[in-house]
């Protein structure tokens, strides 16, 4: 029998099971065996848990599938850590995340990347219309060219958003674009009293973009991209 360990939370914020030490406590399941297999429902189900702590109080998630052998491993563990554990449950107190995806609109997209750039243009106007096992190379030097130039707007128009949200949270993480369309992938550290106004911000920079991109926000979650 095995331990699995969602996350770490302050001992009067703990509830359902968890395993205590001192001042603070692991939220836990108890499983038959070493591991936990990678299925939908397992991992929506971590997620439950740790958005549910979150309404008690600061949480220090872990990613998907840790499990220790028994519950003194799981002391030890938090003793062993404790100064580290508390000091980020410190800096996490009544701060969420939030995650914003950005992705381009497919048509005004390739629109702008022509009209930017008219040596692509002419190569699509040449292959217009001509099979494509003739047009084998062309097609590819074009699909590649275009990739480049989504590549240089992407950089751009990120940072912008960036720039515009920064202000209203505490700290901001980005991870790398999912496909060729996502131009920005990024976590906010938010302030819990200062939802509302991220929220607007977010709002008023998702309605000046409408007809070139489509906005995405996820939250409030425990802060997977900050711990």
């Amino acid at each position: 029998m095995g331990v699995y360990v969602y996350g770490f939370v302050r001992r009067g914020d703990a509830a359902g099971d968890a395993v205590c030490e001192g001042e603070l406590a692991a939220l836990i399941r108890r499983i038959d065996g070493d591991r936990v297999e990678l299925q939908h429902e397992a991992v929506m189900e971590h997620a439950e848990v740790l958005n549910g702590a979150l309404d008690r109080g600061p949480v220090l998630p872990l990613r998907f599938g840790h499990v220790l052998p028994d519950e003194d491993a799981v002391r030890a563990h938090i003793s062993a850590r404790t100064a580290e554990l508390e000091r980020l449950l410190g800096e996490l107190q009544d701060r969420v995340e939030m995650d914003l995806t950005a992705v381009y609109r497919e048509e005004p997209l390739l629109r702008e990347v022509l009209a930017e750039n008219p040596s692509l243009a002419a190569a699509r106007r040449l292959i217009r219309g001509r099979p494509a096992e003739a047009t084998h190379f062309e097609r590819i030097r074009l699909g590649e060219g275009i990739s480049q130039a989504i590549e240089g707007k992407r950089e751009a128009d990120g940072a912008a958003i960036l720039r515009e949200l920064e202000g209203s949270a505490v700290a901001v993480s980005t991870e790398g674009p999912r496909h060729v369309r996502m131009l920005l992938n990024a976590a906010f550290l938010v302030e819990r009293d200062r939802l509302d106004e991220f929220d607007e911000r977010v709002e008023e920079v998702s309605r000046e973009r409408a007809d070139r991109m489509e906005f995405r926000l996820v939250g409030p979650r425990p802060a997977h991209s900050f711990v």
